[in-house]
């Protein structure tokens, strides 16, 4: 039947150890989704581990955003930082 032969194909990749490795990392390194952006639907902070320097020359723990507001998410670079993944993190392992 259809679903055996499925079967067969899925026990198949299941004994090819680096598969998955391999796919993980390709999609780490080139994702499907490069970044995202979200509208605020609030008045908020964003909450910072690091300190971030304002124009104004203060020093703030968090970003203000207001109602409206977009935020872009930039997952590509999140996979690539450094201080997450090592600093080999731009190489394909």
């Amino acid at each position: 039947t259809e679903k055996e032969q499925w079967q067969e194909i899925y026990a198949a990749l299941d004994e090819l150890p680096y598969l998955n490795n391999v796919i993980r990392e390709t999609l780490r390194i080139i994702p499907p989704v490069h970044s995202s952006i979200r509208v605020a639907m609030r008045d908020d902070e964003i909450p910072t581990r690091d300190a971030v320097k304002m124009r104004d020359g203060s020093v703030k723990y968090g970003i203000k955003i207001r109602k409206g507001q977009f935020v872009h998410i930039p997952v590509e670079s999140m996979n690539l930082d450094r201080e997450v993944w090592g600093e080999d993190s731009w190489l394909f392992k």
